[in-house]
This record gives structure tokens, C-alpha cells and sequence, in this order.
């Protein structure tokens, strides 16, 4: 069994890697020949004792996650593990959700195991950060690619941290970017991801000071933040835009219906996304399932078309070049099963990882 840790995935991980696995599984799940978990299972213990920085006292949770997905046609199976400690503290009139590094040293706790479909075993274990932060900038990259103008050259960015970096190098892989302009409410975080970004990819990267001016005149804007509130306004954008978000509350009801075209990364039923309270209150939980909002209406979901759908042929993308689309990545969790095992490939071919004994994980006895 491979374990691998977050320093050797970023060696091997690249954007490139990233794309190539996940346009082939959007693919195969759009024809059925891939099977992902319908929603997300999450419960929520409230910490009535624990002193969590920038929650009010008693309102933190301890959230355990799961999300599991299949690939037939790469004989794996992925599981994926969040046990996180969070809040959602108010800033500047709107709530964010936000995690606490409670683990020794300061750290995050979240790992996928992989598992081989011929025999059911464990094949390999990895933190699930890095992956997690690749597979949603270039599932948003694909969203992008098959919903915008070719001749998509400028790029407005809302959101300056651990996602929105994945965003531009992956969308720079599918469009000849020029020009990013990065927003960020905390200029120093606006400042140095364009710092970063401009020293890796082509295009001309700069800071600006609000999120009108990043999105005025761009033909692409992708949003990668931790708001529950709308960080986008439909008369901000030009006719052509495209627009790509990664929750469903940085979007207002106004520029869904502004807009032409809307899809999503996958089918979606908001009666299968489960979330359930432990000695809590669902008003400290600014997630879907507990705030009012367009999502809950299943008749906006069932005529979007998904990525699957668009990569195949059997949707059509915008169909002239002042229509504004709109792309909503949900995410998936079959994505950690394709990534995960196009990552234990490339782990092999560069001579990263160590092994550690698959008889750990086995037993004599039918559980």
C-alpha cells in the first residue's frame, strides 16, 4: 500500500496531470461508466468547552465528513475523510466558514484512501489537501473551457487563498491568459498571491482593490472563497463573461437569472446532502442546508446541464459571444478516485512515496 504525504503530491501533482484525469472522468460519469456519492454526509458536534480564535465561546463544531466515489474502467474506489474544527464567524455583513488548524502542530486533518475494485483492498493513503485544492481549479478550468469565449484572454479573480491560486494555473492551461487581476478584502493576501502567480505563469498579475474592478471588462471570472454570502453582482459583468464559482451561496439569485447559460460539475439533489447537529443550532451553521437561497429549488438543478454532459456532446455550451454562462463546481468525489490514481502513477514513474504493509488494513473476519 502507497502512503504518500503532501510535499511528494505537490512533486508529482501537476495542473496538466490534474486536467487530463478529471476531463476523462467527468466524461465517463456523464455516461454512467463512473459512480459518485449523490451528496455529502456531515456531522457536527458543538465544542462546548473548547476556546477556538475568532469563534464566539460555545459556537465552534467538530465536523466529520465523507464523500466516496468509482471508476471502474482505473479498478479504484476513493474514500475521502474531513474532520475539521469549524465556525462561521460574520465579516463585512456576510458569514465565511472557516477552519481551525486544532491538530498537534497546528495542522488540518483529512486524508483519501484509494482502493483497488478487483480485490477490495487498500492500494493507497494521502493527506487530501494538495488534491483537494488541484481537483477544484481544474474542474473549474473544465467548466471554463467548454463554457467561454476561445478567445477568453483576461481574468478577474475573487479570492486570494488556498484555492484561488489552484484557479489560475489550471484555467492558464486551457486559455490564453494575459492579464489576472486578483481581489482580495486583505490587500496583503490580494498582493501576494499576484506576487506568485506573476512569477509562474505568462499573463500580467496584479492586485486591485475591489471586486468590481477585477470583474469589469473580463472575459473570465472565477470566484474561490470561503463566503456564504454573494461576492459577485450581475451588473458588474460584461456581455460574454463567464463565470465560474466553487459554492453556490457566492452567487445571488440576480445573476442566475441574468444569466444565458448555466451548468454545474455534477447532478444535484439538495434532499441528498446530509447534515446533522449534535447538542448545536443550525443558525451558528451558515451552510446550504440551513440558510434560504435558490439552491433549494430542484427546478433550477434539473435543467442544468453538467460538465459531463458538455464534454461529451450532449449539451451545448454558449451558443453566441455576449451570452454571460455561468458554471457552478460542486465538486465531486469520484474526482479523488481519477486524480488519485493518476497520482499513484506518476508517484511510481518519479520514485516518490514508501509503502507500508496492506495487511494493516485486512482481517479474517466479514465485518
Amino acid at each position: 500500500m502507497l502512503l504518500l504525504d503532501s510535499d511528494e503530491i505537490e512533486q508529482v501533482l501537476t495542473p496538466q496531470l490534474c486536467l487530463d484525469a478529471l476531463e476523462a472522468v467527468f466524461g465517463q460519469l456523464g455516461h454512467g461508466q463512473a459512480v459518485n456519492m449523490a451528496g455529502r454526509e456531515v456531522v457536527l458536534a458543538r465544542l462546548t468547552d473548547a476556546e477556538v480564535p475568532g469563534a464566539r465561546p460555545g459556537h465552534a463544531y467538530h465536523g466529520l465528513e465523507v464523500q466516496s466515489g468509482t471508476v471502474p474502467r482505473m479498478k479504484t474506489a476513493s474514500l475521502r475523510v474531513k474532520s475539521d474544527v469549524l465556525y462561521w464567524p460574520e465579516v463585512d455583513g456576510g458569514f465565511r466558514r472557516k477552519k481551525h488548524p486544532a491538530a498537534a502542530g497546528g495542522l488540518y486533518c483529512g486524508f483519501v484512501i484509494l482502493f483497488d475494485t478487483d480485490t477490495g483492498e487498500p492500494k493507497a493513503l494521502m493527506p487530501d489537501g494538495v488534491v483537494q485544492r488541484m481537483r477544484v481549479g481544474a474542474t473549474s478550468a473544465l467548466g471554463t473551457k467548454y463554457l467561454s469565449r476561445p478567445e477568453s484572454h483576461v481574468a478577474g479573480i475573487i479570492g486570494a487563498g488556498w484555492q484561488a491560486e489552484a484557479q489560475v494555473l489550471t484555467l492558464d492551461r486551457v486559455r490564453d491568459l494575459r492579464e489576472v487581476r486578483v481581489f482580495s478584502p486583505t490587500p496583503r493576501n490580494r498582493e501576494e498571491l499576484a506576487s506568485r502567480l506573476d512569477a509562474v505563469i505568462d499573463a500580467d498579475v496584479r492586485p486591485v482593490s475591489s471586486a468590481e474592478e477585477a470583474v469589469a471588462g473580463a472575459d473570465i471570472v472565477h470566484a474561490a472563497t470561503n463566503s456564504r454570502t454573494p461576492v459577485l453582482r450581475a451588473e458588474w459583468l460584461s456581455p460574454g463573461t463567464h463565470v465560474s464559482v466553487i459554492s453556490m451561496q457566492e452567487v445571488g439569485e440576480e445573476l442566475l437569472a441574468s444569466a444565458t447559460t448555466v451548468a454545474a460539475s455534477r447532478h444535484h439533489d439538495p434532499k441528498l446532502s446530509y447534515t446533522v447537529i449534535a447538542d448545536g443550532f443550525a443558525e451558528d451553521v451558515h451552510e446550504d442546508e440551513f440558510q434560504p437561497g435558490w439552491w433549494h429549488n430542484r427546478a433550477h438543478w434539473a435543467k442544468m446541464p453538467t460538465l459531463g454532459e458538455l464534454i461529451d456532446g450532449r449539451a451545448r455550451g454558449r451558443t453566441s459571444a455576449d451570452e454571460v454562462s455561468l458554471f457552478i463546481n460542486m465538486g465531486a468525489a469520484v474526482q479523488f478516485a481519477a486524480v488519485g490514481a493518476a497520482l499513484m502513477e506518476a508517484a511510481a514513474r518519479a520514485g516518490v512515496g514508501r509503502e507500508i504493509p496492506t495487511q494493516w488494513f485486512l482481517q479474517p473476519y466479514a465485518p
